[in-house]
C-alpha cells in the first residue's frame, strides 16, 4: 500500500507529574517505533484512525455456541488444528499483544499501548461493557509497567535489580482505577505458576466487594483463550483458583496425557488487619481505598506486605502493589496515614539501597485529564478551551453561560470560583469538597475538612498546600530533643537531633542558656530560684495533661510551643510584614510521656534553651508546681489584668473569656502572618478545630495560643517597660506573689 498521508511519529517518552508543583517529573521511555507500515491503521486518513477492540473471528464465535466448557473448546481446536489454523494464528497474535503491547495509529499519531492496557481495553469487561481507549488509562498503565520493571536511580544509574514495589494513586471518583488494578492482578496471576494475588481494602466487606464486583464479572466474560483452567464453579465467592485438573488415563493403560493447572489463586482479605497476608508470597497486592481505612494504619500495613512482595529483606522484589484511593471520600485518620505513605514515596528521595522510604512511587493525574464529558472521539482529553473548528472531534461539547466553548480546566475552575464568592464556613466546606472530589494538583488530594472555628480557613488551607510536601530541610526544621549537657541538670541545655524526637524546631539560636539565681521570700521563708538573664526574645507556653481521656476518648497529649518576638533590628517598620524573619513560632512539642514530670522537664529545658519565659495553661497546675519545685519560679510569666495590675498567678486559665481569646489570638495572627508559618502541625490544628468545645482535643492549638497571648502581654503598651526598645524579665516576674 502506498503512503498517501503524513503521520505523526510516536512519543519517545512520557513525562509523568510534569506540571505538578509537589512531585518531581519522572521520565519514562517508550519502546522504539517500528516501521509505520506495520502499525495498525496505516494507509487510512488520520481522522479514521482510532482504537477498535479486537473482534473474535466468526469460526471461534460459532465454536463458542457449540461448546459449554473450556475443556471442550480447547479440545475442539487442538484436535482440528488445520481447520482452525487462521484462528490459532489470531489467538497467538492476541497473546503477543497482551504480553508485548500494541501499536496503532490514533488520529494520525503512532501510539503504543502497553500490553496491560491492550488487555484491559480488549478483554476486561466493566459494568458498562469493554472500556474505550482513554489517554488517562494510557498514562496509568505505562506508569504501572514502569514501577513493575524500574531498575534505575533518578540520575539514570542502573542497579540491575528492581527498586520499586508499586505506586500510590489518589484519584477522583468513578475513574476506573479499581477495575484497572484488578485487570493487572488477573493478567499476572492467570499466566504465572504458583502465584498469589491479594486484595485488601478499608475493611473486609469492601475487599469482598472488589473481588465480587471488579474481578469476578470480567473473569466470567473473559475470552476462553485467556482463561486458564480453574476449580470450583463459575461464580466464585471467596477465591479464584487456577488449580490442577484431574488426571485421566486410557482404559487400556496406555500413556496418559497429564495436564497440570497453574496452581495459582486470587484471594481477598477478610479484614483490614496488617497480618492478613503476613507470611504469604504475593505476586500482586491491590490496596484499595487506602485513604479511607480506619481499622488499620495503612502505612504500617504496607511495611508488612512489602515482605510478602519481596525476598531477602527486599533485595529481590517479585511482586507489584497498587494503592488506589478516592480522594473525595478519604476519612481524616485514614487520609493522614495515606498522606504519610505518599510523603515517604517521593521518587527522587532514595535511601542507600536506592529505594524510597516505602519502596513506592507516587502517580498523580489531574482531574481535568479525560474528565467525563471532556474526551474527544479518539480518547484524548479536552483540557483547554476548544474552538468551533474542534467541534467535529468532540462528541459532547460544553459551553459556559455566554455560549463560549470551554475545556475541562475552565469547567473545574468555574465550579471552584462559585464557592469562593462567599467567605463563610459553608462556602469553604463546599469549596474543599469540590477540590477533593476533582483535584488538579497532588497536594489538593490531602486537604482535610475544616472545622467551624471562624479562623481564616482560606489562608490556612493555602499555606498547608504549600507546606505539606515540603521537606523539613527546605523549611529549616529539625527534629530532636532538648537535654542537659553531660546529664548535669541546671547546667547547659543542648538540642540533640534524632528522627524520633519530641520537638520540632525551626530556629536554633546560639546557645547561651543565660540564667541567674535570686533569693525571694515565699510562705516557707527565703528560697533560691532561677530566672532568665537579659532581655525577652522568646516566650513559651504549655498545655499540660492528666491521666484522663478527653470526651472523644482520645488520650490527651502534652503540648508546648516557643514563639520568637519581633526584633525591630531585623524587621524594622519599613520592612514588609511578609518578609519578616522574626515574630513566629520556632518550636513545637506534642507528646505524652508516661510520667507528667518528664513532660514538665521537657518544657523547662525548652525555656532554658531559648532563655524564654513560660506562660502555661494552669487549669492543670503541673507546670506551675514543677517549675516551683525545680527552682525555676523566675521563668514563669505573669500577665497584667485590664486595670494594669500584675497578676498573682502565672499563665492563663482555659475557660470563660480566655477560651474565646485563645481563638481570637490565633485569628489575629493568622490574618497577617499565616503565610510565614513554617510548622504545618500548627496549621493543621487550626484547620481541624471546630470551636471552643473542641479545645480539650486540640492541645497544640492551646499551647500556641498561649505564646500569642504572652506576646500580647509583653507588647501591652501602657504597662511594658522598655530599655533600648527591649523588655526586661523583671517586668513579668512577680516576686511579691510567692
Amino acid at each position: 500500500m502506498s503512503k498517501q498521508f503524513k503521520y505523526q511519529p510516536a512519543d519517545k517518552y512520557i513525562d509523568f507529574n510534569k506540571e505538578d508543583d509537589t512531585l518531581k517529573t519522572i521520565r519514562v521511555y517508550l519502546p522504539k517505533q517500528p516501521d509505520e507500515k506495520l502499525i495498525d491503521g496505516y494507509g487510512l486518513p488520520p481522522k479514521e484512525q482510532r482504537w477498535h477492540a479486537p473482534q473474535l473471528p466468526v469460526k471461534l464465535k460459532q465454536l463458542l455456541s457449540k461448546h459449554n466448557t473450556l475443556e471442550e473448546l480447547n479440545n475442539a481446536i487442538y484436535n482440528n488444528q488445520h481447520e482452525y489454523s487462521k484462528e490459532i494464528e489470531w489467538i497467538k497474535r492476541e497473546w503477543d499483544r497482551r504480553l508485548n503491547g500494541y501499536w496503532f495509529f490514533n488520529n494520525g499519531k503512532a501510539t503504543y499501548m502497553d500490553g496491560w492496557h491492550y488487555f484491559y481495553c480488549g478483554y476486561w469487561h466493566l459494568d458498562i461493557g469493554l472500556p474505550d481507549y482513554r489517554y488517562r488509562d494510557y498514562l496509568w498503565f505505562h506508569f504501572a509497567r514502569f514501577c513493575y520493571t524500574d531498575t534505575k536511580l533518578p540520575n539514570g544509574v542502573c542497579l540491575g535489580r528492581r527498586l520499586c514495589y508499586g505506586f500510590n494513586y489518589p484519584k477522583h471518583r468513578r475513574e476506573g482505577a479499581t477495575y484497572k488494578a484488578q485487570c493487572i492482578n488477573y493478567e499476572i496471576i492467570s499466566r504465572t505458576l504458583n502465584a498469589h494475588g491479594g486484595i485488601q481494602s478499608m475493611d473486609g466487606p469492601s475487599s469482598k466487594t472488589v473481588f465480587l464486583d471488579k474481578l469476578v464479572p470480567p473473569w466470567q466474560k473473559m475470552a476462553f483463550f485467556f482463561k486458564p483452567r480453574y476449580t470450583g464453579n463459575s461464580d466464585p465467592k471467596t477465591r479464584l483458583y487456577f488449580d490442577q485438573i484431574a488426571v485421566s488415563a486410557s482404559a487400556k493403560g496406555g500413556v496418559a496425557n497429564i495436564d497440570i493447572g497453574l496452581q495459582s489463586k486470587i484471594t481477598y482479605a477478610s479484614s483490614a488487619n496488617r497480618g492478613a497476608y503476613d507470611g504469604d508470597k504475593l505476586m500482586f497486592y491491590h490496596d484499595d481505598e487506602t485513604g479511607k481505612c480506619l481499622e488499620e494504619n495503612v502505612y504500617a500495613r504496607h511495611m508488612v506486605t512489602k515482605k510478602c512482595l519481596s525476598q531477602a529483606n527486599g533485595r529481590i522484589i517479585h511482586g507489584l502493589t497498587i494503592k488506589t484511593s478516592t480522594v473525595g471520600g478519604m476519612i481524616k485518620e485514614g487520609g493522614q496515614n495515606f498522606y504519610k505513605l505518599c510523603k515517604d514515596s517521593m521518587w527522587e528521595e532514595r535511601n542507600d539501597n536506592g529505594e524510597t522510604i516505602t519502596g513506592l512511587y507516587n502517580l498523580f493525574i489531574p482531574a481535568y485529564v479525560c474528565l467525563d464529558g471532556f474526551i474527544d472521539i479518539y480518547g484524548n482529553p479536552v483540557i483547554d478551551d476548544p474552538t468551533e473548528d474542534d467541534l467535529w472531534r468532540i462528541p459532547y461539547p460544553t459551553r459556559d453561560v455566554n455560549g463560549k466553548l470551554i475545556g475541562a480546566k475552565t469547567y473545574l475552575d468555574n465550579a471552584r470560583k462559585a464557592y469562593m464568592k462567599e467567605d463563610n464556613h459553608d462556602a469553604q466546606t463546599n469549596f474543599e469538597e469540590e477540590v477533593r472530589m476533582f483535584p488538579t494538583s497532588f497536594n489538593e488530594c490531602f486537604i482535610s475538612e475544616g472545622g467551624v472555628s471562624g479562623l481564616p480557613i482560606h489562608k490556612i488551607t493555602k499555606r498547608i498546600k504549600e507546606l505539606q510536601f515540603a521537606t523539613n530541610s527546605s523549611l529549616g526544621i529539625e527534629i530532636g530533643n532538648f537535654k542537659w549537657l553531660n546529664d548535669r541538670k541546671d547546667g547547659t541545655v543542648i538540642f540533640e537531633k534524632t528522627s524520633n524526637g519530641r520537638f520540632k524546631v525551626s530556629l536554633l539560636p546560639v546557645i547561651n542558656n543565660r540564667k541567674e539565681k535570686i533569693s525571694i521570700w515565699d510562705v516557707t521563708g527565703m528560697i533560691n530560684t532561677y530566672k532568665p538573664s537579659g532581655v525577652i526574645k522568646f516566650v513559651s507556653s504549655a498545655d499540660p495533661y492528666q491521666f484522663l481521656k478527653t470526651e472523644n476518648r482520645r488520650l490527651s497529649m502534652g503540648a508546648g510551643s516557643t514563639f520568637m518576638l519581633r526584633d525591630e533590628e531585623i524587621d524594622p517598620d519599613e520592612k514588609h510584614v511578609d518578609l519578616w524573619e522574626t515574630y513566629r513560632t520556632v518550636c513545637t512539642y506534642v507528646y505524652r510521656p508516661e510520667d507528667p514530670d518528664d513532660f514538665a522537664e521537657d518544657m523547662l529545658m525548652m525555656c532554658v534553651y531559648y532563655e524564654s519565659m513560660m506562660y502555661p495553661e494552669i487549669n492543670i497546675d503541673l507546670i506551675w508546681k514543677y517549675f516551683r519545685r525545680r527552682g525555676y519560679l523566675g521563668y514563669l510569666l505573669h500577665g497584667y489584668d485590664t486595670s494594669g495590675v500584675k497578676r498573682n498567678t502565672p499563665g492563663f486559665y482555659n475557660r470563660g473569656a480566655v477560651a474565646q481569646n485563645i481563638f481570637s489570638s490565633h485569628k489575629r495572627y493568622l490574618e497577617t502572618h499565616c503565610n510565614r508559618i513554617k510548622h504545618i502541625e500548627v496549621l493543621e490544628e487550626c484547620k481541624a478545630i471546630k470551636g471552643i468545645e473542641d479545645l480539650t482535643n486540640r492541645d497544640l492549638f492551646v499551647a500556641v495560643a498561649g505564646t500569642y497571648m504572652a506576646a500580647d502581654q509583653i507588647l501591652y503598651e501602657p504597662f511594658n517597660r522598655k530599655i533600648q526598645n527591649k523588655y526586661t524579665i523583671n517586668d513579668f516576674f512577680n516576686i511579691k506573689s510567692y
